[in-house]
């Protein structure tokens, strides 16, 4: 790629960002690189996380209270831990792996977010999926870097709740969470 043609697509890339109102998916996709066929993994802060789970509960909320239907999630979040990991809580939102892996077609399109307890695993999972041509946005702080920030969980039945899984990882947390380790 020569010099010019380098510039021209920073400067489009700075363009997408600086013009977009940086809302949703917007804000996934504007961080978009591709590397030959396959994406290359990009990263979510939780920061950015926070705002597409937090807008995205008000939302179902706002639609619930006018008894509507609401519009299809934006984007996948997809807790790739175990069975009895999630059976404490996941993040609002959040869909298992074996649920994403039966249900690809609905999720086309769209911007993956994977997570675990600390990283590992997301990022294993998230190398898979941009190699298949998925766009991804690992959440490399996972589930921990959630709890840290004290950003709600919720129960497989959508209850709030303060348990939280630690795969037996010693991490500090605030006190209002409770560690499960078995």
């Amino acid at each position: 790629m020569s010099r010019l043609q380098s510039c021209c697509k920073l400067l489009g890339m700075l363009l997408l960002v600086c013009c977009s109102n940086l809302s949703g998916p917007t804000l996934l996709l504007s961080q978009e690189v591709r590397t030959g066929s396959a994406q290359k993994v990009g990263v979510i802060e939780t920061s950015d996380l926070s705002k597409l789970v937090l807008d995205r509960m008000a939302e179902l909320k706002k639609f619930e209270a006018a008894g509507m239907t609401p519009p299809p999630q934006s984007f996948g979040l997809v807790d790739v831990r175990s069975d009895q990991e999630r059976s404490v809580s996941v993040i609002p939102g959040a869909i298992s792996q074996e649920e994403f892996e039966k249900n690809q077609k609905k999720y086309s399109g769209k911007v993956v977010i994977p997570y675990c307890t600390i990283g590992g695993r997301c990022g294993e999972f998230s190398r898979r999926l941009a190699q298949a041509g998925w766009t991804v946005r690992s959440y490399r702080g996972s589930i921990v870097e959630w709890v840290q920030n004290e950003l709600p969980l919720v129960t497989p039945r959508g209850e709030a709740t303060t348990m939280f899984h630690s795969n037996g990882g010693s991490f500090k947390i605030p006190p209002k969470y409770k560690t499960v380790s078995n």
